[in-house]
């Protein structure tokens, strides 16, 4: 998809961010996912501030 930023698949749901200034075309999202044989249930937008912080667990046995 056109704009995203980064995109984040957790099971059955995917969440992404978009680049500035792009708007998500709802109608061409539906499109992709029936043609990848996947159902589109909601789409939903919120506004959020960067992160501040970030961080990274390195823990044996966990994927």
């Amino acid at each position: 998809m056109e704009g995203v930023d980064r995109m984040l698949v957790s099971g059955t749901r995917v969440s992404f961010t978009l680049k500035k200034d792009a708007k998500v075309d709802e109608t061409a999202l539906k499109a992709a996912l029936k043609k990848g044989k996947l159902s589109f249930v909601s789409l939903t937008s919120t506004k959020r501030l960067p992160a501040k912080a970030a961080y990274i667990i390195k823990t044996p046995g966990l994927t």
